[in-house]
């Protein structure tokens, strides 16, 4: 059904901006509306009306039909009870300039009522933005009648984003109810599988059980690539204590996912030593055989940094163990050789001197005045190796 674009004069939205300055003050009111881009030009606008009492409807027509039609929802649509119109009013400013639904919200408003899949995709899209659950319960019950089209926007997502357990919840019993191919047309729907991981970042562990026992319910448990995906999910917050309860949550699920390499990379890139530990322990890697004797620490070289370095060697890497240079094919290098090739930080070289890695041979060394540099602190920090610290002019003649 199309929305009626009455005469209504901007004042009845105006009002819910008024309420909002007398509830946080004007100075919060601003910082809140621009806090979204989809709503900051609309925001600016309406603050500078309300507040500023500069009316100049006629100079945005577009805005003023938005204005109107923001009012016809809540005043009308809705049919909010008068006891609940307050609470009502400031979870629309908040929904409006806070969260991503916003845009989606926008969108909806500007549709022609002929695109939309169903007609009370408008209303479910509101009723979210300014947690009416009740109503939301009403509509989603009347649009999800059948999984054949998309929703417009991602529910669950919604829901998390927000912080909203009642909304998450709701969602999730409405899926739960179903069974068989309603369910797995459910999940698909409501992109139960991309909501996973966005569970896992958000670290609510509770949501991310649930999300993960529903998709087990009904497909085949997550493969090799899904699950390496959730568990480095896991390890960008930098929770290391989080990471931890994740893998305790599914031992046998995150014990093959920590021995991939992306996991490697993203410890090391992580900067923390506690992170790097937990990888080696959960992934039971032994540092004494095969590639790990070798590919952890040349990757710590390459992403981390002193203290990620030390934990690996404090874990039984060998600093002078050799491998293969991928710049340099078929030359085996130490990791100590293979830091100068790349010419990382000659602050990770030193470090890995003392930590007992042989001198880089001299032909490795790069031709620039910043080895000098390096040369005199290496003398100056590590004495009993000064005679093996090859001078510039030996090194590159001329």
């Amino acid at each position: 059904m199309a929305f009626p674009l009455p005469d209504l004069p901007p004042e009845l939205f105006s009002n819910v901006i008024h309420e909002l300055v007398a509830d946080i003050g004007i100075a919060e009111a601003w910082k809140q509306l621009k806090l979204h881009d989809s709503f900051h030009k609309a925001g600016e606008y309406l603050f500078y009306q309300v507040v500023r009492a500069r009316p100049e409807s006629e100079s945005n027509p577009h805005l003023l039909n938005l204005v109107r039609r923001l009012a016809s929802y809540l005043h009308e649509e809705l049919e909010v009870p008068e006891h609940l119109q307050h609470q009502t009013t400031q979870d629309l400013c908040e929904g409006l300039s806070k969260t991503f639904l916003a845009a989606p919200l926008v969108r909806f408003l500007r549709t022609p009522p002929s695109w939309l899949p169903h007609p009370n995709i408008f209303h479910l899209c509101a009723s979210i933005s300014i947690g009416a659950h009740d109503l939301t319960r009403d509509l989603l019950t009347q649009v999800t009648t059948t999984h054949q089209f998309k929703l417009p926007f991602n529910l669950l997502e919604a829901a998390i984003k927000l912080h909203d357990e009642t909304l998450f919840y709701f969602l999730m019993s409405h899926i739960e109810a179903y069974s068989g191919l309603n369910r797995e047309q459910a999940i698909t729907q409501f992109k139960v599988d991309t909501n996973i991981s966005l569970s896992i970042f958000s670290r609510n562990l509770d949501q991310t059980k649930r999300l993960i026992q529903l998709r087990n319910s009904i497909r085949r448990k997550a493969n090799a690539t899904q699950t390496r995906q959730w568990i480095i999910t896991a390890m960008d917050t930098n929770d290391v204590t989080f990471v931890q309860t994740f893998a305790n949550m599914f031992p046998v699920m995150t014990r093959r996912a920590f021995k991939h390499i992306m996991a490697l990379i993203r410890a090391c890139k992580s900067g923390s030593a506690d992170m790097i530990n937990l990888l080696i322990r959960e992934g039971d890697l032994d540092l004494a055989k095969g590639r790990y004797r070798t590919l952890p620490l040349a990757i710590a070289v390459r992403h981390g940094n002193t203290e990620v370095i030390g934990a690996i060697i404090d874990a039984g890497a060998d600093v002078n163990q050799r491998l293969e240079c991928k710049q340099q094919p078929r030359t085996l290098v130490t990791v100590a050789e293979l830091a100068v090739i790349r010419q990382t930080d000659l602050e990770i070289i030193d470090y890995l001197i003392s930590r007992g890695a042989d001198l880089p041979h001299m032909a490795f060394w790069p031709g620039t005045k910043e080895y000098e540099l390096f040369r005199e602190m290496l003398l100056k920090k590590h004495k009993a190796i000064g005679d093996q610290v090859p001078a510039w002019s030996k090194t590159w003649p001329g």
